[in-house]
């Protein structure tokens, strides 16, 4: 028995459409004839015999259109790998400098040693031969003698008060005849005549005292009167 199978008319469909259509009504076709052959058995088969078909339908696919490959993004390509020397912005290599040849050492010469330094002498350090002791009037071969006229100032407040009185003063006499140091001793009336006798024996000059032959300090004690009445 044979059957025929007329491929019917597919209506106007487009492309995409009709290509699947067409592959399935193929694969029905197939289908349908390899069903016809097996049940039907040929007239040259043995008795009692059978003969079987084994058969694996696949359904029959179109090809898929397989899309273009797409266009490489450029922004997705690797980038080229630099080498050393092509790195932007390196230094070029430096060549290795040599090292400079050592100078000799140079020998160090000590600084001229400084000279000692004598230590300061004390201020008040005198000279051994000089005397420093200041003699009493007893103890001195000449007592000093001045060399003009002491003449103290009668103050005004004693004069006016028509006021007499005495200072008695201890003075000092270096060796050169300066006088060093005026002190009252005593005074009256008190604080009166004081400043003028002292003033008038600080400027005084005398030729110094002498003991053994030589110029000495003396320490002399003078008793100088203000009289109201009998001075000039």
């Amino acid at each position: 028995m044979n059957e025929r199978f007329d491929e019917p008319s597919l209506p106007a469909l487009p492309q995409r459409v009709r290509r699947p259509l067409m592959a399935l009504w193929v694969s029905l076709a197939v289908h349908g004839a390899l069903i016809g052959l097996i049940q039907v058995a040929p007239s040259g088969a043995p008795a009692g015999g059978s003969i079987v078909l084994q058969a694996r339908l696949d359904p029959a696919v179109s090809p898929a259109e397989t899309p273009p490959d797409p266009e490489p993004d450029p922004s997705l390509q690797p980038s080229p790998t630099l080498k050393p020397t092509e790195i932007l912005g390196a230094a070029p290599p430096v060549p290795p400098v040599a090292p400079a040849p050592e100078l000799p050492a140079a020998t160090a010469v000590p600084p001229p040693a400084a000279p000692p330094v004598e230590p300061p002498r004390p201020a008040l350090a005198i000279d051994s031969g000089v005397d420093l002791t200041y003699y009493t009037a007893r103890e001195l071969d000449q007592p000093p003698t001045a060399r003009g006229t002491i003449d103290p100032a009668y103050p005004p407040e004693a004069d006016r008060a028509r006021v007499s009185g005495r200072v008695r003063l201890q003075v000092k006499v270096e060796a050169d005849g300066r006088v060093s140091d005026v002190d009252v001793v005593e005074s009256t009336p008190a604080g009166v005549f004081d400043a003028s006798a002292i003033e008038a024996f600080r400027a005084a000059r005398f030729n110094p005292a002498q003991k053994g032959g030589r110029p000495v300090r003396a320490l002399m004690l003078i008793e100088v009167s203000y009289d109201w009445e009998g001075r000039p």
